[in-house]
């Protein structure tokens, strides 16, 4: 059954896209404000980077605000003959930015990609990262099927109300502080990946429905529930360990080296365990690295071991399918064929 919180809240994004009054705004400040934008050169060592301020994004009587990113020609024309769209990615892809104020970022439907230092980070539906404020990035979106929500939350605001909710020894606390005091301090970013039945959707969905509304003390809801959106973040951290710090990204070629070492036991959960992220991420993430599904890597890797005691051995198929785990003969006949297109027996006279 489709998770009705996510049905709403793609609902709302929807209408959001249609009505983008936050792009407008957004694009009117951009002008007004571009005299005291700050902008700091590139160096040797590093590109140039723009300094994104409070007042391009926050009305005056705004603590908490959404933005929701995506490709649009409306909100991003090019006075040249180029696609618009191109060169607005080319644009975010070379031009690195740091935040007065925090960000919280979370992809509900496409793909995007985050560059950090020299690293890039490919971001699936349902993640979510937070980012030291003075970490210089870029984000780039997609397509047009991209939607990237941004929570902002001043600074002030921030730490005179909301890390108050927090512990002084939980790993967000620390990390929060950390972004304004200390641009190199470790994690320089936080990262998870919610599930359909993850209890944070319905903070999100109360975010992006107070702020679409906006009925009377909407900022003090906002704040309200950003607290609780805190509290369920920090509380999936301790319980489950999915959020990563920036030495734990993950990696295919990791995922596909620990399964190949381990084809004859290894599950879903213990990759979950292994790498930190949740059993349904890492078999949607084996899928879209690889084009194939998690029990069908597992096989093909089987497959691969059966090849190599085939040439270098003189075991039986019966020894080898045993050796391997498959029920009988027959059916690892069957697997080995369906994926070399000859049988184990065709396959060993021929590099006899």
């Amino acid at each position: 059954m489709e998770n009705i919180l996510m049905k709403k809240i793609d609902a709302i994004v929807q209408e959001i896209r249609k009505n983008p009054v936050h792009m407008v705004k957004f694009i009117e400040r951009i002008d007004h404000n571009h005299k005291n934008s700050q902008f700091v050169p590139s160096t040797p060592n590093q590109p140039s980077i723009f300094i994104r301020k409070e007042n391009e994004f926050f009305d005056d009587n705004e603590n908490i605000t959404i933005y929701l990113d995506f490709l649009s020609e409306q909100f991003f024309p090019c006075n040249t003959t180029k696609n618009p769209l191109k060169e607005r990615c080319k644009f975010s892809k070379l031009h690195q930015h740091t935040h007065e104020f925090f960000e919280f970022y979370y992809l509900h439907s496409g793909t995007c990609h985050i560059y950090v230092d020299e690293s890039e980070f490919i971001l699936q539906p349902g993640a979510i990262w937070i980012l030291n404020t003075q970490l210089a990035h870029n984000v780039v979106l997609d397509d047009e099927t991209t939607n990237l929500v941004n929570i902002l939350v001043r600074k002030s605001t921030f730490m005179d109300s909301l890390i108050n909710m927090l512990d002084t020894d939980d790993l967000l606390y620390q990390f929060f502080v950390n972004s304004i005091y200390s641009p190199v301090a470790q994690p320089k970013y936080i990262s998870c990946q919610l599930e359909e039945d993850c209890d944070l959707l319905f903070f999100l969905y109360k975010l992006l429905s107070t702020y679409l509304t906006q009925e009377p003390n909407w900022q003090s809801m906002m704040k309200a529930v950003l607290s609780g959106f805190l509290l369920e973040l920090s509380s999936l951290y301790q319980k489950n360990k999915v959020i990563q710090s920036n030495t734990k990204v993950l990696n295919i070629l990791d995922l596909l080296s620990y399964i190949n070492s381990h084809f004859m036991t290894v599950t879903l959960t213990e990759l979950s365990d292994k790498f930190h992220y949740s059993a349904n991420y890492i078999s949607r993430f084996i899928s879209k690295q690889t084009g194939h599904g998690f029990a069908e890597t597992v096989n093909k890797m089987k497959l691969n071991k059966a090849k190599e005691m085939l040439a270098n051995s003189d075991f039986s198929t019966e020894t080898i399918a045993a050796t391997l785990g498959y029920s009988d003969r027959r059916s690892f006949e069957r697997a080995f064929k369906n994926v070399f297109q000859i049988t184990p027996k065709q396959y060993r006279d021929q590099i006899a």
